[in-house]
């Protein structure tokens, strides 16, 4: 948690308005991409969440509220990593508030139209007004230990494996690949062939599928047909390669490299494994 605040602090004059002050503080804190610890990201995402609903006074089936709340995180974890949780967090507060437009009640399309918004208006116009009364670049304190944070994936990740050892347990989530692009960083994957590369993309694409007919079998039992998935354009979508589906593509790929590592890995080389990894984060940052 020590991460998550960024150690400059800058005292704003009265000429910069109270929502550009709060704003700028916000935005001072470390960038979701940043934090180390994926289930601090989703927890807070979670309760800022919670909040809003609170908020709004809505009252919502626990089904409706783990869907929105699945659906938002992975959206902010896909198009806003750049933003801090304090972003999210005030960016919820100011929608419900009415403070980011037209208010269409708590659900997916309202929640990343705040953030949307937020990202490519109210940023800009802060950033616009404080300016001149920022640091330079050499004065801001870099206060984040990436070292520290990569040591720390290493060991989740041999956590995950003994654990899978020991129990037949797989829990790991690997929430924003973070784990994943720490492996292929240091180039792990190279070793695993073309072949099981492409079997695990199209596992990646089934999954999809079943997830989607899955959801879609539960909004039936709620009698919300409305909001169902068609099956057969989604195929399409998966047919001819669309940006939006390839993503979702790709980040559950990503997750079923990682649960392939960890449910298959030799245990007794577990050792060797954190060792060679520990090294080449060691080499890295003495560059």
């Amino acid at each position: 948690m020590s991460n998550l605040i960024k150690a400059t602090s800058v005292n704003l004059p009265k000429e910069v308005s109270n929502l550009s002050k709060t704003v700028y503080q916000a935005n001072s804190s470390v960038m979701i991409k940043n934090v180390g610890d994926m289930n601090v990201v989703v927890n807070s995402i979670h309760q800022s969440i919670n909040r809003a609903i609170a908020d709004k006074g809505v009252n919502m089936l626990l089904e409706d509220m783990e869907y929105l709340k699945r659906s938002i995180t992975d959206d902010i974890l896909r198009d806003f990593t750049t933003l801090s949780l304090q972003d999210v967090n005030l960016c919820f507060s100011m929608g419900v508030r009415g403070n980011l437009g037209e208010y269409f009640g708590v659900n997916v399309v309202s929640l990343y139209g705040w953030l949307k918004k937020y990202k490519e208006e109210i940023l800009p116009k802060m950033f616009s007004e404080v300016k001149a009364y920022l640091p330079s670049s050499k004065e801001v304190e870099k206060v984040i230990d990436y070292k520290a944070l990569d040591l720390e994936k290493i060991e989740n990740i041999c956590s995950a494996i003994n654990l899978f050892k020991q129990e037949k347990i797989y829990v790991f989530n690997d929430f924003g690949n973070i784990h994943y692009n720490f492996l292929n960083r240091f180039n792990y994957f190279d070793s695993v062939s073309d072949d099981d590369k492409l079997t695990v993309k199209e596992g990646a694409k089934t999954s999809l599928i079943n997830k989607t007919k899955d959801s879609n079998m539960d909004l039936i039992a709620q009698g919300k047909k409305i909001q169902m998935i068609d099956i057969g354009e989604l195929f399409n979508k998966i047919e001819r390669g669309e940006k939006d589906t390839e993503t979702v593509i790709e980040i559950i790929y990503r997750k079923l490299m990682i649960k392939n590592l960890i449910t298959s890995f030799n245990f007794k080389d577990l050792e060797k494994l954190r060792s060679e990894l520990i090294t080449k984060v060691q080499e890295h940052y003495e560059k």
